[in-house]
């Protein structure tokens, strides 16, 4: 994060725009269990964009991020 957890929570919790959570698993540095969890229960995030490698992957994250409550 180039601006820093902190700003970018404070920036969130504005509600000042529509927001897209970027690069949410951080290179493979955090689990996407753990990185998904921390994204969907962050209020005001619109979207979510990662990438995947397969069909399979693609379902495999919709289905972990809709276990989250969020079924955009």
């Amino acid at each position: 994060m180039s601006g820093g957890k902190e700003a970018y929570e404070k920036i969130i919790a504005e509600k000042r725009c529509r927001l897209i959570a970027m690069q949410v698993f951080a290179a493979g540095t955090i689990p996407p269990k753990e990185a998904l969890e921390y994204v969907c229960q962050m209020d005001g995030i619109e979207s979510i964009l990662f990438g995947a490698s397969s069909r399979e992957h693609i379902k495999n994250t919709k289905e972990l991020i809709n276990s989250f409550g969020n079924s955009n």
